[in-house]
């Protein structure tokens, strides 16, 4: 079921936050993560075809020089598209106040706050060590990180200093990289108050993870950004904020507390506020249109994914020599889609449509959206929001296991035939599913012939022990067997979901519920049914 999130990575659902959200943190650990309208889980999207991607595997976007006759022209320019996207979002966002944006959730009143913390201390009522210091900003790209950072300053009337890991790593020679990490920290304290924003703080990696051969490099660079930071205390006025796609991948030394100590996850925007974006960015065109059906259809995307849409429908309608229509922005957001031949849009659908179900009729969903759009090598995805602050149970871990297999199991159940849509990257149900079943029986204590141990918090299926890979397996067979029990006992409402979404493209949380509805007399998939020891 869906994106995101970070593809180098490997991350796991959890109650409150998307599953491909930088979540490191035990599940008590909430102060520390994004409001309370966070997905509940980002489901693994079907891959519409095989492999990784298009630079094939372990493909990480940098563009080739050639273009192979399957390919898409648009996965091609991928990258050169991103560098035109960051150049546009500073044109347009000239304008912008922080009441503009929106998707951003916790992340926007943070920053609120701190620019009437920042003015108050600017005007003398305050003293700096009211303000905070340190903040980090986690989630996917393309959520608005950079765009919030810079308005922040702009909004308090502080200088904005950017810099990131790539131009200090950029240096050959270790005493170089160290010179321009000072300079750039020299810079800040000679313009305080300021926002120093350090983008892609995840380049400043964990110490621990180095080999032996960079141990030492890794040492002097960390400790060096480590100490620039601690100096920070003698002067203040200087707020140091950084971003990242991957915060697992931080120092955590860099994540305590004096220096960036908060974390604020950024999610991709929920349906109402994608609607929001969209609007936002269309301007004067397509005035009174409902948006809602087209957010729901682009659920996942980023407001960066936004702006491209909408630069795509007045391409389209300026080639035709005409206004911005609705058809213009649906074919954009639907990514294609349409392109796909009809048997691989019944399989996505299908394949969605059991996700979707099996949310609904496992009780702890607030709200559920199911599209169907060619994103990023996917052909579907499907986020479920819960309640907010929600611990993390283990009957909670084992529904949320049949949800990310129901995709699968309903493309066995309804198409006779599994195919890999519901594996091969760290995005999949699969990739997700595993590495919950591997934090229930490793970290969260939940699982396992022994739960009272602690292997570590990103423990790999591929490191445990054989008796406890058993149990990982134990768990998986566990929760396919009862989303397969699942899928027979609402057949009907799946393969209805799935006529609805191959002619819509989406469903939205009341779509669902709806069909759902409409099959309710088939026999109830009980939570109890879910409960195993």
């Amino acid at each position: 079921m869906s994106t995101t999130d970070d593809p180098t990575t490997e991350q796991l659902p959890d109650p409150q936050v998307s599953s491909v959200s930088e979540d490191e943190n035990p599940p008590t650990q909430q102060a520390r993560r994004g409001g309370p309208r966070q997905p509940f889980m980002t489901l693994g999207p079907a891959q519409a075809h095989g492999g990784s991607g298009p630079g094939g595997p372990g493909d990480r976007g940098h563009p080739r020089l050639f273009l192979m006759a399957d390919d898409d022209p648009d996965d091609w320019f991928a990258p050169i598209d991103q560098l035109i996207r960051e150049y546009d979002s500073v044109q347009s966002e000239a304008g912008f106040r922080l009441a503009d944006l929106h998707g951003l959730g916790a992340a926007k009143q943070w920053a609120e706050n701190l620019v009437r913390d920042l003015r108050d201390y600017k005007a003398g009522r305050i003293a700096f060590t009211e303000c905070d210091a340190g903040c980090v900003l986690a989630g996917p790209p393309g959520t608005g990180k950079t765009t919030l950072a810079r308005i922040l300053a702009r909004e308090a009337g502080v200088t904005f200093i950017a810099t990131s890991a790539a131009p200090w790593l950029a240096h050959s020679h270790l005493g170089d990289v160290l010179k321009a990490v000072k300079a750039d920290f020299e810079q800040a304290r000679a313009s305080a108050p300021c926002i120093l924003f350090i983008d892609e703080v995840d380049g400043l990696s964990d110490r621990a993870a180095a080999d032996g051969h960079h141990k030492a490099y890794w040492t002097s660079f960390v400790t060096c950004i480590l100490e620039e930071m601690s100096g920070f205390k003698s002067q203040p006025g200087i707020v140091v904020l950084g971003a990242t796609n991957n915060l697992g991948a931080v120092d955590p030394a860099l994540l305590r507390s004096g220096r960036f100590d908060r974390v604020i996850q950024v999610h991709a925007p929920s349906a109402e506020d994608l609607a929001r974006i969209l609007r936002q960015k269309l301007g004067a065109e397509l005035p009174g249109a409902d948006l809602t059906p087209l957010a729901v259809l682009g659920l996942g995307g980023t407001g960066a994914d936004a702006e491209r849409w909408v630069r795509g429908a007045k391409r389209r309608a300026r080639y035709a020599g005409r206004g911005v229509e609705l058809d213009d922005l649906a074919v954009e957001v639907g990514g294609g889609v349409d392109a796909l031949p009809p048997e691989v849009r019944r399989r996505c659908a299908v394949h969605e449509a059991g996700h979707g179900v099996a949310a609904v009729v496992c009780g702890e969903a607030d709200d559920v959206a199911v599209s169907l759009g060619k994103h990023s090598g996917h052909a579907g995805a499907t986020r479920v929001y819960g309640p907010p602050d929600q611990p993390l149970t283990a009957e909670l871990a084992r529904r949320m296991l049949v949800c990310l297999l129901a995709g699968r199991a309903a493309e066995e159940i309804v198409l006779g035939e599994v195919t890999a849509g519901a594996g091969g990257t760290a995005a999949s149900d699969l990739s997700l599913a595993t590495h919950l079943a591997v934090r229930m029986i490793a970290s969260y204590g939940l699982a396992g012939p022994s739960p009272l141990v602690y292997l570590g918090a990103n423990v790999q299926a591929a490191h445990l022990p054989p008796h406890l890979l058993a149990e990982v397996r134990q768990e998986l067979s566990a929760a396919y067997k009862e989303a397969t029990a699942l899928v027979l006992a609402h057949r009907p409402a799946i393969e209805h979901l799935a006529v609805y979404l191959v002619d819509h493209l989406a469903a939205s949380d009341a779509d669902i519920r709806s069909i759902v509805q409409a099959h309710s007399g088939m026999p109830e998939f009980t939570k109890e049914a879910m409960t195993r020891h």
